[in-house]
């Protein structure tokens, strides 16, 4: 990396963009390369007011909003450093997770179609691409608790191997309030 970056150094990059393009592809292929070996790291934690459109796409909920009992909670996490595999198909990216409560309670994900709490309270999110995924969330959906109070809920992700793990970080507790009915 250092011939690459000692070139951008001394390259005109401002007045010539096919030198900027070709470092930046550079320093792509060796970010590709290292992303495999790096820590998992967890970038943004939101809740949100509904199921995100996609990777930033979403309508994050303001925590002045309290949820009612048994309300559906949208939980949106962006994940850094993930990597993928080469498959005939195209590029798997894969991670395994499970939401905790403050006890270390697994929280039941509820079914997407509809507010029944699914059977399966571990999750793992499978996508085939035809290009490497640069940015990668997770959603996650769960029921309100049904007495009011404050909540804390906690996550953890790991890779497929799973030898890369990370957790929510504790100086950003993922708290949410439930009112009275």
């Amino acid at each position: 990396m250092l011939p690459i970056l000692a070139r951008g150094a001394s390259a005109d990059l401002a007045n010539d963009p096919a030198t900027a393009a070709a470092l930046t592809d550079q320093l792509r292929a060796a970010a590709s390369r290292l992303e495999p070996l790096a820590a998992l790291k967890i970038e943004k934690v939101a809740f949100c007011t509904n199921e995100p459109a996609g990777f930033g796409r979403f309508v994050q909920r303001p925590t002045a909003n309290h949820y009612r009992p048994n309300e559906r909670v949208h939980f949106y996490l962006e994940l850094r450093n993930l990597g993928h595999q080469l498959t005939p198909d195209g590029f798997l990216t894969h991670v395994h997770g499970a939401v905790r409560d403050a006890k270390g309670n697994v929280v039941a994900q509820l079914a997407t179609d509809d507010h029944r709490r699914a059977p399966v309270v571990k999750f793992e999110k499978r996508f085939v691409t035809r290009s490497p995924l640069q940015d990668f969330y997770v959603w996650y959906a769960f029921s309100a608790p049904p007495a009011p109070g404050v909540y804390t809920i906690h996550v953890q992700l790991s890779d497929a191997s799973g030898r890369r793990t990370v957790s929510t970080p504790a100086d950003r507790a993922c708290e949410f309030n439930v009112a009275g009915p």
